[in-house]
This record gives structure tokens, sequence and C-alpha cells, in this order.
């Protein structure tokens, strides 16, 4: 047996480089001559001492003590846990005795039996068996042992004394506690107006995302709130030098004048839309348009975060829906229209009341509410039907008109060449 400390082209593929310092190999064609960028001659015979000290820390428990080959003694065989020497080979020829010697000394050690597991083995090897039976990643170990850990000392929560609820009861109990049932999602189905085949669209109600969102406290914190000179009944400046938030911008102030707020009644409160397909399978062919949205009471920083959003629906794939880009189009602008549909209805008897605390002051208020934009891939965004907002329709057309007259310059060049 030999071991090799350095890379030999003999010992490796002809087409792999050898890694100097701290840079990975690069694979280059087997026809190219590569050097290994390492010297090739023999190493001294004194290269092991150089290479061990006696005092150093890292150097094997248990190797015998003035070895001259020190080694030779690693290759011996390991040491036991007390530290003593490795188990010297058989010399009497009935066989290499160092394997069962080494079994012998396990066994003596291991008095209660040569695999007895103590209670926390036990606990932790099931835990491990079941994070590998759900190919869950290995640093959750870690975690769902502290988990339990803090459980019991920081709450005393003693898990032999609960009845353990199964996910669905506890899931049930969540949406009793928090009031979250009217979220719970709905299908709808649709014949398509171009494809003429029947889709079930996923939605959720409008009225009760915006109150799981309200109803939030931790939401509604007084530094995620978003008011003009901190005054919910403040109108936002006619222009600002400075853009800030979304209240300090042009299109903020044409939909605060566009809702006809009533002076220490109304809050304006804005919704901003998010439309971007996801994909739902390895080879991307099986895709999900995802429609969410916030409120523009929330900052920035709060609105950079999921858990302020919130989905309205889901607009199914459209791969086995024809090939034409316009018929998916107008498909498209069906699907959209019925998860949004219930949007306007918000301000149905002049908005929603609601009461909240901010700035330690109790405020009692009439919300009321209209789209400010809607963000998404360029695509999504020339899909939205009319209804959703003039203002962007008109913004795509131009955005078709400049690219038209473009393509007509760049005709015009190649025809007067």
């Amino acid at each position: 047996m030999q071991l090799h400390f350095e890379s030999h082209p003999e010992c490796r593929p002809s087409n792999l480089a050898t890694a100097t310092s701290n840079q990975d190999a690069n694979v280059l064609p087997a026809s190219q001559d590569v050097s290994s960028g390492l010297p090739h001659e023999e190493m001294p015979d004194s290269w092991q001492d150089e290479f061990f000290s006696p005092n150093d820390a890292s150097f094997p428990v248990g190797t015998p003590a003035g070895s001259s080959n020190q080694w030779e003694a690693i290759l011996r065989g390991p040491s036991d846990f007390n530290g003593n020497a490795p188990y010297p080979p058989s010399t009497d020829g009935l066989g290499d005795s160092r394997l069962i010697d080494q079994h012998q000394a396990f066994l003596a050690r291991n008095n209660r039996g040569a695999f007895f597991m103590t209670d926390a083995h036990k606990v932790q090897t099931s835990l491990r068996a079941i994070l590998h039976k759900f190919n869950a990643p290995l640093y959750a170990f870690d975690e769902i042992q502290k988990w339990a850990h803090d459980s019991a000392r920081l709450v005393k929560y003693n898990f032999a004394d609960q009845k353990l609820p199964s996910l669905q009861s506890y899931t049930q109990s969540v949406f009793q506690r928090f009031d979250l049932h009217g979220i719970k999602p709905k299908l709808i189905s649709l014949t398509l107006p171009v494809e003429h085949c029947k889709v079930d669209i996923v939605i959720h109600d409008v009225r009760q995302m915006v109150y799981s969102m309200l109803n939030n406290p931790s939401l509604m914190e007084d530094d995620n709130i978003l008011f003009t000179a901190d005054d919910p009944f403040a109108p936002p400046p006619v222009s600002c030098p400075v853009l800030g938030d979304i209240n300090t911008g042009s299109r903020y102030r044409e939909a605060y004048d566009s809702l006809d707020i009533r002076p220490g009644v109304d809050v304006p409160c804005t919704l901003l839309f998010f439309i971007d397909k996801t994909h739902t399978n390895t080879y991307s062919n099986l895709c999900l348009d995802p429609v969410t949205f916030t409120l523009g009471i929330f900052k920035r920083n709060l609105r950079n975060q999921p858990r302020a959003w919130r989905t309205l629906g889901y607009i199914p794939n459209q791969a086995q829906h024809g090939t034409k880009a316009l018929n998916k189009a107008i498909d498209f602008q069906a699907m959209v229209g019925v998860i949004i549909k219930d949007v306007d209805g918000l301000n149905d008897n002049g908005g929603i009341r609601w009461n909240f605390n901010y700035k330690g002051k109790e405020y009692n208020v009439v919300f009321k509410f209209t789209d400010l934009f809607i963000t998404g891939i360029p695509k999504v965004a020339t899909r939205l039907p009319p209804t959703t907002s003039p203002e962007l329709m008109l913004f795509v057309l131009v955005g078709y008109a400049m690219f038209l007259l473009k393509v007509l310059g760049t005709l015009m060049k190649i025809v007067g060449r």
C-alpha cells in the first residue's frame, strides 16, 4: 500500500489539471499537455520526522513513544478509547487477530451489550430516521432538538402529558384562534372565451384577505404603518421634490383624488398587486400565475416581506390551452377578471369601517380602496384586462406604439440603403 502526498500525473486522469493553492481544478481536453504544478522528485526518508513532531498536539493518540516511524504506527491500527497503543499484528501464523482484538475490547467497554443504546441514543436515532424517511436536510436535526429542549425548558411543555394533535386538528385550531376561516380557498369554474375549455380557478375572498392583514397585530404595528405626517387623515403632498415611499408619488396623489375622501372620516388604502409565473415541477412545463396583493398603508420595509402579502387566486397552467399568444392573452384576461372581480366591491356602502391604535391614539375610520399599481414581468402586464386600470392600459398602448415606430424607422433605414 502506498500513500501519495503529491499530485503526480500518473495518479490522475490525463485531462484533469492539478489544483494549486485554493483554486479548483479545470477539466481540459485530453490532447492538451498539463503540468501538475508540483514537484515530483522522490521525498527524502526523513520527511516523516519533519512532518510529525513528537510534541504535535494533532498527532494521533496511542502512538508508541519513541517510534522511529510514526506514519507506520498510524497505519498499524486504531487505538482504543483509553489512549492505549494500537493492537499489534498477530505473529502466530493463525491469521490477523487485530480486528477480533478490537472487537473484544469493544465488548469489554460495553458491559451492557454490544449494541446497548441509552434512552438519549434511542430518541436521537429515531429522529435521524424520521429525517431520512422524508429526505429532510440534516441540519434540521439540531434545530428540532433545540425546539424540543426549549419547549420543555422555557414553556414547560410536557409532551408525555399532552394529547398530541394531528396536523389537521392543529390547522383547524389555528384557523379558529386567529379567525381565518374566511380565507379558505374555493374553486370557480370558467369556460375560456377562446379555447372553449373549462378550467377551475382557485380564488380567495378579497374582503377576508384584507381582514387577515388588518386583524394581524404584528402587521399593524406603528413602525409598519405609512401615513403622511403620521396622520391617518392627512392628504398626500401635491408634489414632492424628493421621492420617498409610495405616498410621495404622483400616482398616489391621483388615486387619492379619485376616492372622494371625507376629511376626518375616510382613509385611503391603496392596493398593490403583483403577478408573476411560478413553476410547480422540475421541467418548468407546469406553471401557475399567483395574483397577490398588499396594502398601501404598509411601509416599504414591511411590503418587502412575504408575510405582508396575500394571494387572491391562481391562474392555472396554459400550456395545454392552445399555442397562439393572442388566444392565450385573451384567456389570461378572462381568468384575471374572475380573480379580481370582487376588488371593486370593497368600496360598497362607502368603504370598510375599522378601528386601530396608532401612536397611542385610537382611530375610528373608513378605509377606501383603489388599485395603485400592478407589478410583474412585462408580458404579464400586457395581458391585464382593461377594467383593471385605464392608466395602465394606456401605458401599454403607448409602449406598443413606440415599439412599432422604432421597427418602422429601422425598416426605412434598411430600405434607404
